[in-house]
């Protein structure tokens, strides 16, 4: 099995741009592929694996958020770190 960092290949493209990647970014591409965890704290959980593989690394900006769930509160982004 692979580990579950290997999910956020397709996010890349996006970490790379100008504009970064945010956790909502990641599970919004792929909350389609692979369905809804058993707890919604595993979004965050791969999302703070992959800052502490250096996968991902903060910016340092925030932005808000796109889903109206979160009333526009402000989320981290993150650029593309080292890789897999």
């Amino acid at each position: 099995m692979e580990p579950p960092e290997r999910a956020l290949s397709p996010a890349f493209h996006l970490a790379n741009t100008e504009h970064g990647v945010t956790g909502e970014d990641i599970r919004r591409m792929l909350l389609p592929h692979v369905g809804h965890p058993a707890s919604p704290n595993a979004w965050g959980a791969l999302v703070n694996s992959a800052v502490r593989k250096a996968i991902l690394k903060p910016t340092g900006h925030y932005r808000p958020m796109k889903d109206v769930r979160s009333h526009a509160r402000k989320t981290a982004v993150y650029e593309f770190g080292r890789g897999l």
